[in-house]
């Protein structure tokens, strides 16, 4: 299979073969040279003056195809990489982009990267593109519009108004009325997490975010080694790291625990089946919302209300803190 799909898509290109394990990677070593492609494998116990000699002859163009496990991912730099094979799964978004890496130089000889992933990696992970770059919604069709005064506009918006559904901004003509259509608004839990939390979290950059009574916050937020810290951050006490765990779910689990035997004032607070809040929002409500220049719409419920003033009263409390 790796053989024929090289041969179909890449042919001729200089190629990365990523494997398993060693082993792997001598067997798809002897695939390609079973078909007379100069192919050589790499691994990490291979004497480093040998490694040097295979490396420097695929920078030269006397071997088409490298195998490797290990060894490529990272402090390997031949830009005249035009091809990269998964043929081993990640679920690492560090490794997945280390590998893609490889191919990602530019040179004069290069057109573009062919990547052929055997392993569905491409089903978890994607490529980066230009609304990645930017930090811009995945479905935002920019029609021409400037990447970067289009960013700070969003920035500048979801700072201000944070129960923006940014995802549901499909054109910058969306950006115009976004802030006052209910429509373009989400207080709903995130998809991913709707089946596993009775709360109300929302996602923020790098995690998701759970508000409490007296200004508490849990925070559950991913790292590049694919880990989820949760954190409790309070105004008295600061930020304070409560525990790392692996799987989302789990994490989440252990943050609702939290609320449920550490802040068991909160649980009716964050519930998203609370009765409270179906109701229309208070007088007092209304009043804060547009004191801080806020519409409120007619469809606005009181649970809604509240969860947008606390985004604004912790929107607040960092303006002061960087004031400081």
């Amino acid at each position: 299979m790796l053989v024929a799909a090289y041969r179909k898509y890449a042919a001729g290109r200089r190629a990365i073969v990523f494997c398993v394990n060693v082993a792997h990677a001598f067997d798809v070593c002897h695939a390609f040279m079973a078909v007379g492609l100069r192919t050589s494998a790499v691994w990490g116990n291979m004497p480093r003056e040998d490694r040097r000699i295979k490396l420097a002859q695929f920078s030269q163009g006397d071997i088409d195809v490298v195998t490797n496990c290990n060894v490529l991912t990272e402090g390997f730099d031949e830009p005249r990489v035009d091809a990269i094979i998964m043929a081993r799964p990640t679920r690492s978004k560090l490794l997945y982009a280390q590998m893609v890496g490889r191919g990602t130089r530019r040179h004069p000889d290069k057109k573009n990267l062919a990547i052929i992933d055997i392993a569905d990696n491409s089903k978890t992970h994607h490529l980066s593109g230009l609304n990645d770059l930017f930090n811009l919604p995945s479905r935002l069709n920019l029609k021409g519009s400037d990447a970067l005064k289009t960013e700070q506009v969003i920035e500048a918006l979801t700072d201000r108004y944070p129960w923006i559904d940014v995802s549901r901004i499909h054109t910058p003509d969306d950006l115009k009325v976004a802030a006052e259509r209910i429509d373009f608004w989400n207080f709903d839990p995130p998809g991913e997490l709707a089946h596993i939390t009775p709360n109300t979290w929302h996602a923020v950059p790098g995690g998701y975010q759970l508000f409490l009574s007296d200004g508490e916050s849990l925070c559950v937020e991913s790292d590049l080694l694919d880990t989820w810290g949760v954190r409790l951050k309070s105004p008295r006490t600061g930020s304070t790291a409560l525990e790392r765990i692996a799987a989302l779910e789990s994490a989440i689990h252990f943050a609702d625990n939290f609320v449920s035997s550490e802040r068991p004032d909160s649980e009716r607070l964050v519930s998203r089946d609370a009765r409270w809040r179906g109701g229309v929002p208070t007088e007092k409500q209304s009043e804060v919302l547009e004191r801080n220049g806020i519409i409120v719409p007619p469809e606005l419920t009181r649970g809604q209300a509240a969860q947008m003033i606390r985004h604004v009263v912790a929107s607040s409390s960092r303006k002061r803190r960087a004031e400081v």
